[in-house]
């Protein structure tokens, strides 16, 4: 009756919102990862020249850049977080 008609349509609906939500959780994902790829990048060529940047006194200016490449990461996993609140 009634009762099963208004269940099917809530699955319906509680289906397409998972899909949409996940659709733009993926996405964040792979931004994510390729943040995440970026700061790992630099953060290794920041260590195998440690001598090199110690020696000439760049430790600000490399500093500088690992954060702003961490930065950027956390701004993605905030909205990704944010969106596997709504998805839950």
């Amino acid at each position: 009756g009634w009762s099963f008609l208004s269940g099917l349509i809530t699955i319906a609906v509680m289906m397409l919102t998972n899909w949409i939500v996940m659709k733009y959780y993926y996405k964040y994902q792979k931004i994510s990862m390729k943040k995440k790829d970026a700061r790992m990048k630099l953060t290794e060529e920041t260590l195998s020249g440690v001598k090199y940047i110690k020696m000439c006194g760049w430790e600000k200016p490399f500093y500088d850049r690992v954060d702003i490449k961490r930065e950027e990461e956390l701004r993605i996993l905030r909205i990704k977080y944010l969106i596997e609140c709504v998805n839950i």
